[in-house]
């Protein structure tokens, strides 16, 4: 073992810092994805059918599997939809009729991800006073 400037240097801590993270990135990503799918507003629940963590080899991903996510999450602002040729815009479900040029009042955002993403969570192993599996950690490589 080196020593650098007072610090102990363990050659091992790298692999086992990087075991640890990478049991906890799987765990992790799972809270993440299930506190979107509980945050998700609900319609007809395809959205949050959609979301659901991917597990690389040394990443993990929150995935949501619909082309407008974004404008749930973010919102839209007003905008115009145009028809796309020379007939009216219609609700097939309810065979309402619009004309040829709508003003769409925007929607305002509904967050589920960012909430989900950025909510402050205890690590796995951790109390909330700092102990647990990181001062096990420490006193192995024989910093603590």
């Amino acid at each position: 073992m080196a020593r650098l400037g007072g610090v102990v240097e363990n050659p091992l801590w790298p692999m086992e810092f990087a075991i640890d993270v990478n049991a906890n990135r799987i765990e992790l990503a799972e809270e993440v994805a299930e506190d979107a799918r509980r945050g998700c507003p609900v319609d007809s629940g395809d959205l949050m059918d959609t979301i659901e963590a991917e597990h690389l080899l040394d990443a993990s991903l929150i995935k949501v599997g619909t082309d407008y996510w974004t404008t749930v999450e973010f919102g839209s602002p007003a905008h115009l939809i145009l028809s796309h040729g020379p007939y009216s815009l219609h609700n097939k479900e309810t065979g309402e009729y619009f004309g040829r040029v709508v003003v769409h009042p925007g929607t305002p955002e509904q967050p589920f991800m960012r909430p989900a993403v950025y909510r402050r969570r205890t690590p796995v192993g951790v109390s909330a006073r700092g102990g647990g599996r990181v001062r096990s950690i420490l006193s192995r490589l024989g910093l603590r």
